[in-house]
């Protein structure tokens, strides 16, 4: 329990509520406190996967370029063999 929530579930009994009560909020305010971390964990992911996304399609450019010239080579490559069979 966070320092929060274990402060709210000792106040509910001071004011007159319930242990039990106390406790079902203490629980339900842990559970929002670990959603709330989840979420932001899930919001750096998204980022780190959209610089990813950045990244292959840069690769994906590169491989492009890559090969076009290598079939550019092969091209020359056969005319070369061409020439020289003559």
């Amino acid at each position: 329990m966070g320092i929060m929530v274990s402060e709210v579930y000792e106040a509910f009994p001071e004011a007159g509520a319930p242990r039990e009560r106390a406790k079902a909020v203490a629980e339900r305010l842990t559970t929002m406190q670990d959603i709330a971390r989840l979420d932001a964990k899930i919001g750096g992911l998204e980022g780190k996967i959209g610089g990813l996304e950045g990244k292959i399609g840069g690769l994906e450019a590169k491989m492009w370029k890559a090969g076009i010239a290598i079939a550019g080579v092969a091209v020359l490559l056969n005319q070369c063999l061409e020439w020289a069979a003559r």
